[in-house]
């Protein structure tokens, strides 16, 4: 699943069967309409009793091209860190987006 949130650069063909393929894992879950921070709706990935069961962890993918938007984290219960108040209460949200890339002939160059 984290490969989602590693851009790189595939015929879009071979990257939409690639995300496709995603539903037929075991415990991978699909929901549309998922937002990214730009506001952008598109399919939220996630898979059941993957990492922290205290949050749900989404890759969003445009529902059209599966390119990859963004990742939306839903607390689905408070979330405590040896405190007595939760650091983070149920349904907090968190939201990242992926607004540009671009492919460069070094590193450190800019598109």
């Amino acid at each position: 699943m984290l490969c989602l949130s590693r851009y790189g650069s595939m015929p879009p063909r071979l990257e939409a069967t690639l995300f496709q393929a995603l539903a037929l894992i075991p415990g991978v879950r699909i929901e549309q309409g998922v937002v990214d921070a730009a506001g952008r709706a598109g399919l939220g990935v996630w898979k059941e009793g993957l990492g922290d069961r205290s949050t749900r962890r989404y890759f969003i993918l445009d529902p059209g091209t599966y390119r990859y938007l963004g990742e939306q984290t839903i607390w689905v219960r408070d979330e405590f860190l040896g405190e007595s108040e939760p650091v983070f209460h149920k349904g907090a949200v968190w939201r990242t987006a992926l607004l540009s890339s671009v492919i460069v002939d070094r590193p450190g160059q800019r598109g």
